[in-house]
């Protein structure tokens, strides 16, 4: 666990929106296909592929099966 001060210097800015970022993950048609799944894990699941591979995002949760849905189905649908 890294214990160092932050300070503003360290804070980057989010890049802008694209088309990319703000277009629909799935089809009215894949609604009834998501098992186990919600436009929110969706979103942050495409939102993290988006991610350069030479980047480290980090994600917050007060829930722990939150987190344990986002990891399992990451790992489903792509070689992170």
């Amino acid at each position: 666990m890294d214990r160092r001060d932050l300070g503003t210097g360290d804070l980057i800015e989010p890049p802008p929106p694209t088309e990319s970022t703000q277009a629909p993950i799935r089809s009215e048609d894949d609604m009834d296909e998501a098992m186990g799944s919600s436009a929110k894990i969706d979103q942050l699941i495409h939102l993290l592929r988006l991610t350069p591979g030479n980047e480290k995002s980090l994600v917050f949760s007060q829930f722990t099966t939150f987190l344990d849905k986002v990891g399992s189905l990451a790992l489903a649908r792509s070689n992170y």
